[in-house]
């Protein structure tokens, strides 16, 4: 196994059992059988570059982060309301594609403001129009 075909398929595979994705759910997704599925999760096989865009919009995360490319670059964070600015969506837009899991963020407390990630934000946004 290649160290940075490991290194991605480590990556992508996390990400993947966090939302509860499925070797079969990927084979479907990516319209590849079952054993390649497992073998692209496993490191055995190189993900092709519009596997890992599938695969992030699915996850509605940014490709970089899921392949490891600059994991020490700083993020900014919005609330609903900065989200909603920076899009010219409405605030309740915003709201709902977090309620719905369509759009990451995070609660540093049980019922305080959603935080979303720039690069989940720009994720969203791509997948939305």
């Amino acid at each position: 196994m290649n160290t940075t075909t490991g290194t991605v398929a480590k990556n992508i595979r996390k990400a993947l059992n966090a939302e509860g994705y499925t070797a079969k759910n990927i084979a479907e997704r990516l319209n590849v059988s079952y054993s390649q599925a497992t073998r692209l999760l496993n490191g055995k096989s190189r993900f092709r570059p519009e596997y890992i865009g599938t695969i992030s919009r699915m996850l509605g995360m940014d490709p970089e982060r899921l392949i490891g490319v600059n994991p020490n670059k700083v993020t900014i964070k919005f609330t609903v309301k900065e989200a909603a600015e920076r899009t010219k969506y409405h605030p309740d837009t915003i709201r709902k594609a977090v309620y719905r899991g369509e759009m990451k963020s995070v609660q540093r407390v049980k019922g305080g403001k959603y935080l979303i990630d720039e690069m989940d934000l720009t994720a969203w946004l791509a997948g939305a129009r």
